[in-house]
């Protein structure tokens, strides 16, 4: 008799949380400067943009309302703040003109 198939073989819930967790990572934290907004460069395009970012207010018992802000880091993509968009355009040539950066970008491709 032969088989065309494999039986599917189910995971526990810890396992599948597991792997979940596994699969995201943080990739750092940045305090945000006043004033200035946050850019991304995708190496791919060569295009710079706006980082979406998705903010969440905090309420503490005491002090200020506290606010987060969170950002999906897409791949081949540098980060950077800046206060417009010629500014970031000049800190991306400045990263990119790096070693490390440029090691990374090669890794990656």
């Amino acid at each position: 008799m032969v088989r065309v198939y494999e039986p599917i073989v189910s995971a526990t819930p810890e396992e599948i949380v597991a792997e979940q967790r596994k699969e995201i990572s943080r990739v750092g934290s940045v305090r945000r400067l006043p004033g200035l907004k946050l850019y991304e460069y995708d190496l791919t395009t060569g295009e710079i943009r706006e980082a979406d970012v998705q903010t969440e207010a905090t309420l503490k018992l005491e002090g200020p309302v506290g606010r987060t802000g969170k950002v999906d880091a897409k791949e081949l993509c540098l980060y950077v703040q800046a206060l417009n968009r010629e500014n970031a355009a000049r800190k991306f040539r400045e990263m990119v003109r790096k070693k490390s950066v440029q090691n990374k970008i090669l890794r990656k491709l």
